[in-house]
């Protein structure tokens, strides 16, 4: 007697399996990438942190950038010896979240020796431009608490988001000046980053 002939599967059921696997590794998969996209900001800052360390150096400048911020040098072309750019970091929210309030900042940058001012009118003229910005009518201007020694700082809280704040400070001598824009749960971080900078005054470095 002849040899059966296997039973091989018909075009229209191999099509269909390979659809069944093709929806499967869909639902298996799209979660995933759902939660990859959501924490997106988080994930970049991982990936900041992997390639440049925990600081960023500027000029003599050393800034400490915590885990989930991210720094930039705005060093370029217009970034003169006479002309410092500075240095910024930005914490993204952790999510992309309906209710994120957008990224908040630091910034930090030499405090050049002017010849044609004092150290204390360069601080005072500083700090005028930043009341200025921060009218009383809209903000409440104090000096915040925890200020480390060797430091001056204003800080601007708005009268509708009490939760918050954005602080000035400078230091005659450690050579520097920062500003901060965020959330009152940050100033803390923001303060003990810059208590711990200290200039070199190279501006090449």
């Amino acid at each position: 007697m002849p040899s059966a002939i296997p039973a091989t599967d018909s075009p229209v059921a191999t099509f269909k399996q390979k659809k069944s696997t093709v929806w499967w590794l869909i639902l298996l998969c799209a979660p995933v990438i759902c939660l990859m996209v959501y924490f997106t900001p988080w994930l970049m800052s991982l990936g900041w942190h992997a390639t440049h360390g925990m600081n960023v150096n500027y000029r003599g400048l050393k800034v400490h950038v915590p885990m989930g911020w991210t720094g930039v040098t705005n060093a370029g072309q217009e970034d003169f010896t006479e002309n410092p750019q500075g240095v910024t970091l930005e914490k993204q929210p952790k999510t992309l979240g309906f209710d994120s309030q957008g990224p908040e900042m630091m910034y930090f940058n030499l405090l050049l020796p002017d010849p044609k001012v004092t150290v204390s009118e360069q601080i005072a003229q500083w700090q005028d431009i930043f009341r200025q910005a921060h009218p009383p009518s809209s903000f409440d201007l104090d000096t915040p608490a925890g200020v480390p020694a060797g430091m001056e700082c204003i800080q601007a809280t708005p009268h509708e988001h009490r939760s918050a704040a954005a602080l000035a400070c400078v230091s005659s001598t450690g050579g520097w000046l920062a500003q901060f824009a965020g959330s009152q749960a940050q100033v803390p971080l923001f303060l003990n980053i810059a208590s711990r900078l200290n200039s070199k005054r190279d501006n090449r470095q």
